[in-house]
């Protein structure tokens, strides 16, 4: 039976790594390298010549070729391993400390000690090709508590049940018959979410971070949290007696359906007010709550983000929790996918728009970035916008109409240079909102000028061009416009010259809020960016209709803010302020 062979190139990644050795000779035994131990001030480990001899097996060509985790290792410390990784195997356990196990292997013929003593890598590259691929077996590698995270414990360090890894199922029998007792058909859709809930957030651990993007998107999706929410405050043992394990669970559970949400399914003069919509739910919260409490610069967020969503998908499907909403649970799982992919590259171009082509414009034009330009001021730091000197800024602008502008566009632009033109003039400037229908990277035209050797080493950059249509803004307020105007400005078209490295992360379905303005000669630009939508943005008015609360009784004080007129149900009236027991005062 013949088994893949591993690319070479692996091999001389490998080799490469290695301390090269001219001499070829087989490495002497453990017990002649303890004979002729060299640092007399130092007393050798009781255990060396057994140390010796099994990191040398380790490392051998009949164990290291075959050996995927430890070649994984190999690979990822560029040659060498942490002396901690080699420790915590099984056979090395025993050998302590640290310090004597690494003075041993100084007289190993095959393995040396890093300077720093923290590693140890191989005198001489393999003999062999490798007959297997590196690759990390989780199980068998050490959880050492990263440099920048010293505030993590080892028992933070443990699986949490939300590693990508990490995967649901095979459900065991019992399993399945409890599944089939608590998640009937018969039984009402929030009383089997709050059981499904409560399990889920039972059997994972979860640190602050997935903690708070759970409990964000629970609250988003209807329910309500809060420890031991449904006891009112403390459960105490005793408390316990008699009651099933079903019955204790429901007593300390996390979260449950708000009674604002539990009222909404019940049918009122044939409309409910509330409905399961599990794949809207998931865009509402990833390009919405999510983008606005959260971090979602930062590509481990997003992935926390989606895999913490996905994880809780695959549970309600693995057991079947709500079959009706299957075809909504999967749906609801690409959109994690989707957002996976999406957030990042949105993050890139939220930091880079507008770019510098309509930055240009926006300087010489008297836009947003006009009189910006601070120079190198005392009052100047890092990461400040100083805006642009005009003369970079007409450089960009002349070689973006030489690159796409039309002829009658160059014309003008050079009647202006000789002075036979008056300024150009901006004759609109509009706020709207706009999604992205494809992108063009630099034309063959185009391309001649921008490698111009009179433009390669300056602030020009190559520019590609974003094609966009008018998209409503959620909340923007309408257009008073006759029909037919509305309806032109609908199926309107924009193109905007954009830096190639920003195209790069630009894609079909990105929208925005942007501001744009137009020359007189036909140059339209993106003033300034307000922001940035995933192509799955999605408002929900749940938070909105959440913390809405119906108003009590008038005030006295509100008949006089309005002109001391009686107010039905005002107090003295028969009625009852809800906010009885205060001082019946003007408000501040």
């Amino acid at each position: 039976m013949a088994t893949a062979a591993v690319e070479e190139t692996a091999v001389r990644d490998f080799a490469v790594k290695q301390e090269q050795d001219a001499s070829t000779e087989v490495p002497a035994r453990a017990d002649s390298a303890i004979t002729n131990w060299t640092t007399p001030q130092t007393t050798p480990h009781p255990q060396a010549a057994e140390i010796i001899r099994q990191v040398e097996f380790y490392f051998g060509d009949d164990n290291l070729l075959q050996d995927a985790h430890l070649l994984a290792l190999i690979k990822e410390g560029k040659g060498k391993v942490s002396l901690h990784e080699i420790m915590s195997f099984r056979k090395m356990s025993s050998y302590k400390p640290r310090s004597a196990v690494a003075d041993a292997l100084k007289h190993s013929s095959l393995v040396e000690v890093t300077a720093d003593g923290k590693s140890i890598r191989r005198r001489f590259p393999p003999a062999r090709r490798m007959t297997v691929k590196p690759r990390l077996n989780l199980n068998r590698q050490k959880k050492v508590i990263p440099e920048d995270k010293p505030w993590l414990t080892k028992g933070l360090m443990k699986p949490t049940g939300f590693e990508e890894y990490i995967t649901e199922g095979p459900i065991k029998p019992v399993e399945f018959e409890q599944d089939r007792e608590d998640y009937a058909e018969d039984m009402s859709f929030t009383s089997r979410i709050e059981t499904a809930v409560t399990r889920f957030t039972a059997r994972r651990k979860m640190h602050q971070e997935t903690r708070a993007i759970f409990s964000k998107y629970m609250l988003f999706g209807g329910m309500d949290g809060g420890q031991q929410m449904f006891t009112g405050g403390g459960f105490m043992t005793e408390e316990t007696e008699g009651l099933t394990k079903k019955e204790i669970a429901e007593k300390t559970a996390y979260y449950g359906v708000s009674e604002r949400v539990m009222d909404g399914f019940e049918v009122f003069e044939g409309v409910s007010t509330w409905s399961v919509d599990f794949e809207a739910t998931a865009k509402g919260f990833l390009s919405s709550q999510f983008m606005a409490q959260s971090n979602w610069y930062d590509v481990n967020q997003i992935k926390t983000a989606t895999n913490v969503l996905r994880k809780f998908y695959n549970y309600l499907l693995l057991h079947d929790v709500c079959p009706e909403y299957k075809h909504q649970l999967m749906a609801a799982r690409k959109v994690c996918d989707v957002a996976e992919e999406e957030l990042p590259k949105l993050a890139v171009v939220d930091k880079s728009l507008p770019g510098g082509f309509n930055t240009a414009c926006s300087t010489l034009f008297g836009g947003n970035y006009a009189g910006l330009h601070a120079g190198k001021g005392d009052w100047v730091v890092e990461d400040d916008d100083v805006g642009w000197v005009e003369d970079d800024a007409k450089k960009v602008f002349l070689a973006g109409v030489a690159a796409y502008g039309t002829d009658e566009q160059f014309a003008a632009v050079e009647a202006k240079l000789d002075g036979t033109k008056k300024p150009f003039q901006v004759i609109s400037i509009e706020n709207l909102g706009l999604e992205v229908v494809a992108i063009e990277f630099m034309t063959e035209e185009a391309k001649q000028v921008y490698e111009d050797p009179r433009l390669t080493s300056t602030i020009v950059k190559p520019m590609g061009r974003l094609h966009c249509i008018r998209w409503e803004v959620p909340h923007a307020p309408p257009m008073d416009l006759p029909k037919s105007a509305l309806e032109a400005k609908k199926s309107q078209k924009f193109e905007f010259l954009i830096d190639e490295e920003i195209l790069k992360s630009c894609y079909p379905g990105l929208k925005m809020e942007v501001c744009v303005k137009e020359l007189d000669i036909g140059v339209k630009w993106i003033d300034y960016l307000e922001t940035t939508y995933a192509s799955f943005f999605t408002w929900l008015v749940n938070e909105n209709i959440r913390e809405w609360k119906e108003p009590g009784p008038a005030r006295q004080w509100m008949g006089r803010q309005v002109g001391g007129q009686e107010m039905v149900g005002a107090e003295g009236e028969g009625g009852v302020g809800v906010d009885e027991g205060y001082d019946d005062e003007e408000p501040d």
